[in-house]
Parts: structure tokens; C-alpha cells; sequence
């Protein structure tokens, strides 16, 4: 809860966060790294999620993306822009709602094809800091 803490005492989103996205059209939930960057009530930043492909040689496929954004209080819309040479320039749309400690990040994502699912990003210190927490009750 640290880094979420400004000295002012606001919520601030910058950090890296590890998420699950998933819908009904998709198997499992697809896992991600992004990484944000909160300026005022603007957000970028970026993700990098892999996915395996279903072949002989089982290969994965690496997907980037650009975030831009903005959060007002709880509220948070962004958009994830993939830039990918197979399947060109796609966006998704994603609303979500802070946690009040700011170590998650829950919502719905869209597509303009329409489309969509859910979503959950959680700070990736507070994972660590569950790790920790884990390991002293095993101990």
C-alpha cells in the first residue's frame, strides 16, 4: 500500500500490475503485465500478455499494447491499443473501479465488434507483500 499512498495522501495507479482478463468466448483467462503511469487524472502505460497457441510446436504469441486513460476518484476507463502485423491496429475498451487501498482493479472490457468480458488488475507490490505474508503463516 505504499507507492499506492501519494504524500498528499490520494490514490495514485503508477506501478506495475499483473491481471486476468476473460470473457465466454474465451477458454481461460488470459494473464498480463502492465505497467502505468498515472500523471494527474491521466493514464498510460503499457502490456505485454502471452498467449499459447494451439499447434504442433506449441508456440506463444506475445501481444503488446499501448494504455491511454483517465481515472476520476474510484473510476478508471483506458483503452488498450494492440498494434499487431497479423491483425492490425485493434482497440479494447476497459471500466473498472479502484479498490479503496488501491491494490486492485476491477471491470468489464469491450470491443467495438461487441465483444467483452471482465477484467481484475492487482498491484504487483501487494502480491509480494501476500507472498511474504504466506510464507510467515507456513512457517
Amino acid at each position: 500500500m505504499r507507492e499506492a499512498q501519494r504524500a498528499d495522501g490520494k490514490i495514485n495507479l503508477s506501478g506495475v500490475w499483473r491481471g486476468l482478463y476473460s470473457s465466454q468466448t474465451i477458454d481461460f483467462p488470459i494473464s498480463f503485465v502492465a505497467t502505468l503511469l498515472e500523471r494527474g487524472r491521466t493514464l498510460s502505460g503499457v502490456t505485454e500478455e502471452t498467449r499459447s497457441t494451439v499447434s504442433s510446436n506449441s508456440k506463444s504469441a506475445r501481444n503488446k499494447a499501448q494504455i491511454d486513460g483517465m481515472r476520476h476518484s474510484r473510476l478508471v476507463d483506458f483503452i488498450k491499443t494492440y498494434d499487431d502485423q497479423a491483425l492490425g491496429l485493434f482497440r479494447v475498451n476497459f471500466a473498472g473501479l479502484v479498490s479503496r487501498d488501491a491494490s486492485e482493479i476491477a471491470g468489464q472490457w469491450s470491443r467495438q465488434d461487441g465483444t467483452g468480458g471482465t477484467f481484475l488488475m492487482v498491484r504487483q507490490s501487494h502480491l509480494v507483500e501476500a507472498d511474504e505474508q504466506a510464507s510467515d503463516i507456513e512457517a
